[in-house]
C-alpha cells in the first residue's frame, strides 16, 4: 500500500536525520582532521541518503507490488536516545559502527521485500552506501582503538 510505503520513507528519512545529528555529535569529540573529514564526508552522504528518498517517495506515484511488503520489524531499528555526556570516542565509534549496520539492515530488508526492480535498486544502492560507511568506521576503529592497545 502507497500509505505503508510513504510511511516506511518517513522512517527512514528520520534514521538518517538521526545518523546526521550522531556524526555531528561524533566531530565534536574529535580532534584528528582526517577523521573530521571522513564524518563530514559520511553527513554528505547521508544527506545525500535523504534527498534520494525524498526524490523516491514523491516521483513513484505509480508504486506496483508494494502490497507484498511484510512486515520489516521497525522497532528492530529503533535505538534509545543516545546520552553522549559520559561516552568516550571508542563508544562513539561503536555506536556508529552499530548505527550503520542498523541502517544497512533495514535498506536491505525494504530490498528483500519487494519485487519492484526501481524500489528494489533503490534500496539496495542505500543498503550498499551504509555498508560503505560502516567500513570506515570499522577501519578508524582499528587504527585508533586496535593498534593504540
Amino acid at each position: 500500500m502507497k500509505n505503508e510505503f510513504s510511511e516506511i520513507i518517513d522512517f527512514a528519512i528520520d534514521k538518517e536525520k538521526e545518523a546526521i545529528d550522531f556524526y555531528n555529535e561524533l566531530k565534536i569529540h574529535e580532534k584528528m582532521p582526517h577523521v573530521i573529514k571522513v564524518l563530514d564526508d559520511i553527513i554528505n552522504m547521508e544527506k545525500g541518503h535523504i534527498n534520494k528518498l525524498k526524490f523516491f517517495k514523491n516521483n513513484l506515484p505509480n508504486i506496483r507490488n508494494i502490497e507484498k511488503l511484510e512486515s520489516i520489524k521497525l522497532i528492530d531499528y529503533y535505538e534509545e536516545p543516545i546520552h553522549y555526556e559520559n561516552l568516550d570516542f571508542i563508544a562513539l565509534l561503536r555506536i556508529a559502527i552499530k548505527r550503520e549496520d542498523q541502517s544497512r539492515r533495514l535498506y536491505q530488508a525494504l530490498a528483500d521485500n519487494t519485487d519492484e526492480q526501481s524500489i528494489k535498486e533503490v534500496f539496495i544502492l542505500l543498503a550498499n552506501e551504509e555498508e560503505e560507511h560502516k567500513q570506515l568506521f570499522e577501519h578508524i576503529y582499528q587504527d585508533k582503538v586496535l593498534i593504540d592497545n
